[in-house]
């Protein structure tokens, strides 16, 4: 196929098309290509081009050309390793098809795909991983993006500094796949997985007060926690390089974050389905603190100190006043007196060893929500129930949705009857 048959053909499928100047530097052959990122030139303007006598061109992404956008992985390792994780990841049926309907081969060995996403999506080009310069690179390597402006295949001679050619490998303008928006946020937050670059740690709401020169409780808890005991209900989807992949509760594909990338024992979350932030790393204390304390270290820290954390000689006045640490055996022998603090969530039970459930209950605990008649006790567990079962958002943290509910009331079967038809639940069944 010549450049000027894979121009028309482009053309023919909706995608706007460009000439790329023949000085290697890959961009548009035109004065300013502005105007084309919103209008498609003419034919009368493509004639003019004379794309007969080019050696390349390229596609703008985005809306003007039909909603197609380009992926550009730009390291065959890379690419490799993405299409591995992809599989290992229940997204290789898609990622299959995307590849079927088009793809080419970049003359450094990278490879490029147009896929048509959905129309209700506010597309821009996105930059979704890189890695530090290495011996002889003067800047930061960008590894995956979905790119402005992409140049296609049969592309060669002048368009690029190698003088390659770009391959096309399979697919044509007219078998251009697509996917739905849940689909494609699958592979951003893969492709966003395999970043290189330095992570930035969350920043806790209070961080816990400077002075002690003991064990701080979080310095201990990072080093004797495990995280399979922190993060549950959450999903081993495999690992790679020494980085374990996971999935939030409630996904049924694809990952939600990483732990020990770059070798930083951090768990990075790329998603915003959690109570996590998006694109931040966290400790163990500080995924803890995060999980049951709202992000505030310093209450994070008090509740570990409780739990027989960090140099106990060091805790302040105020720890040391609340009930004593509890026995580890205490998790299968039973629970000991739990210190209890203010509020909501911050009722601290004596087995450490027993893992909290999706940050409302612990696994094997008893609950007490104590007050007066007529304080609300009953509609505020209704309705955090209520959410539980549907895996929805209470208090700051999101649940996971239940299997099955068992609820024990002792205000006679009216009562009880009364109080499963406010919560929609038929009993013997959460249908």
């Amino acid at each position: 196929m010549t450049i000027l048959d894979a121009v028309r053909a482009a053309h023919a499928a909706g995608l706007c098309v460009l000439p790329v100047a023949g000085d290697g530097s890959k961009r548009p052959a035109v004065p300013s290509w502005t105007p084309y990122q919103t209008t498609r030139p003419t034919s009368a303007q493509m004639r003019a081009w004379g794309f007969e006598f080019r050696d390349g061109f390229g596609m703008i992404a985005g809306p003007v050309s039909g909603h197609r956008e380009s992926w550009d992985f730009d390291e065959p390792a890379t690419f490799d390793a993405f299409i591995e994780a992809a599989a290992a990841t229940g997204l290789g049926a898609v990622v299959q098809r995307i590849r079927d309907g088009y793809e080419d081969e970049t003359p450094s060995g990278g490879r490029r795909w147009i896929v048509s996403y959905p129309a209700d999506v506010d597309w821009h080009d996105t930059t979704l991983a890189r890695r530090p310069g290495r011996d002889g690179e003067s800047k930061t390597k960008t590894l995956v993006e979905l790119t402005q402006f992409a140049i296609l295949a049969p592309s060669n001679g002048r368009t690029h500094p190698t003088g390659g050619a770009y391959i096309r490998r399979s697919g044509d303008f007219a078998t251009i796949a697509g996917y739905t928006v849940e689909e494609r946020d699958a592979l951003l937050t893969l492709a966003r997985s395999f970043d290189e670059m330095p992570r930035r740690e969350a920043a806790p709401s209070r961080p816990v007060s400077a002075g002690s020169s003991g064990d701080r409780p979080g310095d201990d808890f990072n080093r004797r926690a495990s995280w399979p005991d922190l993060l549950p209900d959450w999903t081993f989807v495999y690992e790679r390089n020494g980085t374990t992949y996971l999935r939030r509760p409630g996904k049924v594909h694809g990952v939600s974050a990483t732990i020990n990338a770059l070798g930083t024992d951090r768990l990075h979350v790329f998603t915003s389905s959690t109570e996590f932030e998006p694109d931040q790393s966290y400790s163990k204390f500080g995924t803890y603190a995060v999980l049951h304390h709202n992000g505030d270290h310093a209450r994070a820290a008090l509740a570990l100190s409780q739990q027989g954390y960090g140099d106990q000689g060091s805790t302040t006045t105020k720890a040391t006043a609340a009930a004593p640490a509890s026995d580890p055996a205490a998790a299968v022998t039973g629970f000991q007196q739990p210190a209890v603090t203010e509020g909501i969530g911050d009722c601290v039970l004596a087995p450490r060893l027993a893992a909290p459930y999706s940050g409302w209950f612990m696994r094997g605990g008893v609950h007490l929500i104590a007050g007066s008649s007529g304080a609300g006790k009953t509609t505020l567990m209704l309705d955090l129930l209520q959410q539980q079962e549907r895996g929805g958002r209470y208090l700051g943290h999101v649940g996971q949705r239940l299997d099955y509910l068992v609820v024990f009331a002792d205000r006679g079967k009216v009562s009880n009857d009364e109080t499963l038809a406010r919560m929609r639940i038929v009993p013997g069944s959460l249908s």
